[in-house]
């Protein structure tokens, strides 16, 4: 049970990791804005996965599962991609701040 509270503590400080990253690389008077852009947009992905979720128990019982499964699987895919992307291109900026010098 402590392994897995250590690792779940351990999780969530990497979930919100390239949503700060992202949010520091935006200009100090958009910041706002784009944590809550962003924040209402993942409590509206949530909500609309969840109601999918649910539909799923009740249409296709024996089912719903794997499509879940699947579902969840693309979902980290995409994620894990949209990741790299994001942490390719801020590296590349980084890197071009410093031709000047």
């Amino acid at each position: 049970v402590v392994c897995l509270l250590l690792a779940g503590a351990g999780a969530g400080p990497l979930m919100y990791l390239p949503y700060t990253v992202y949010c520091s690389s935006v200009p100090r008077y958009q910041r706002a804005f784009s944590m809550g852009v962003l924040d209402s947009l993942s409590q509206l992905f949530g909500c609309l996965v969840q109601m999918f979720f649910g539909n799923l128990r009740i249409v296709i019982p024996k089912q719903a599962g794997q499509v879940m499964y699947d579902g969840a699987t693309l979902g980290f895919a995409v994620t894990a991609a949209a990741t790299m992307f994001l942490y390719r291109r801020l590296g590349e900026e980084s890197t071009h701040l410093y031709d000047h010098f």
